[in-house]
């Protein structure tokens, strides 16, 4: 089964994969790139602090109603500023537009 944390991280990557696909924003391929998590056989992401980072943000700040908007802004909030073009499109990403986004996939990992 999959945990909770991981399946939001899948989603988030989802609308930034979604994002950079459907509305052609170039500079989010570093963060596709490290945040892959379907890289490896596990929960996680290619570069594994990112997924760690996300797993401790959302035990400090999930909130079950929102279907994760706020710990996605929480998260983007902190991301390190080597992914300043992604922490950019995605603090602008208003929750009327997250919500919109993630009707497009399966949130299931």
């Amino acid at each position: 089964m999959t945990d909770i944390k991981f399946s939001l991280f899948v989603t988030i990557y989802n609308v930034v994969k979604y994002i950079y696909k459907n509305k052609k924003i170039t500079g989010l391929e570093k963060f596709l790139s490290d945040a892959d998590p379907f890289f490896w056989d596990d929960e996680g992401s290619f570069d594994p602090a990112l997924y760690n980072d996300f797993a401790n943000e959302m035990h400090l700040n999930f909130d079950y109603s929102d279907e994760g908007y706020e710990t996605m802004i929480e998260y983007f909030n902190k991301l390190d500023n080597y992914y300043i073009e992604t922490k950019r499109v995605m603090q602008n990403l208003s929750e009327a537009e997250y919500n919109e986004i993630i009707t497009h996939f399966e949130t299931d990992a």
